[in-house]
């Protein structure tokens, strides 16, 4: 979290390909207000805050666009969770970029988490309900998310680009 009480997960950007030309670029959202959401925000469509929108906005007129590292020339396909959060990154990104978006799909596969029960609670809480060995790596979300599905989900992807790519 930053002094603003914003989930820092600035513009997470990562790439099927470790050349300069990506096949697939996958997009996670900036910036949050975690205070007024709480901490675990999986399908809790909550917007970014506006300093989560200055910072994407400068990032992209570094990052995105003709010769950049994002290129939407040299990008095949861009996956984009469904939030709102993350629409909006993606949108933002390339907003200053005058060849424009680079093809994209709104992808459930790369959303974040089903926290289930442990929805728009922060982690001490969750504990004291589920125990203090919880963890959500290893015992997901009751109503939510189980480990093996977080791994079937992320495999189903793996694919989908492996597919894209081929």
């Amino acid at each position: 979290m930053n002094e603003r009480g914003e989930r820092n997960s600035s513009v997470d950007v990562e790439a099927a390909s470790s050349s300069s030309e990506f096949d697939s670029v996958i997009f996670y959202s900036s910036f949050i207000d975690k205070v007024r959401y709480y901490t675990q925000t999986g399908l809790t469509d909550i917007p970014l805050t506006s300093n989560g929108e200055e910072v994407v906005r400068a990032l992209g007129k570094r990052i995105a666009g003709p010769g950049k590292i994002l290129d939407p020339s040299h990008l095949k396909h861009a996956f984009v969770s469904p939030r709102t959060r993350a629409r909006k990154t993606f949108e933002l990104l390339f907003e200053s970029c005058p060849t424009g978006t680079p093809q994209y799909s709104l992808e459930d596969g790369v959303r974040e988490w089903d926290y289930g029960v442990a929805e728009g609670k922060v982690t001490k809480d969750i504990k004291a309900k589920l125990g203090q060995d919880w963890d959500i790596w290893t015992k997901g979300c009751p109503e939510g998310e189980s480990p093996q599905e977080m791994t079937d989900r992320c495999d189903a992807m793996i694919k989908k680009i492996v597919d894209l790519t081929s």
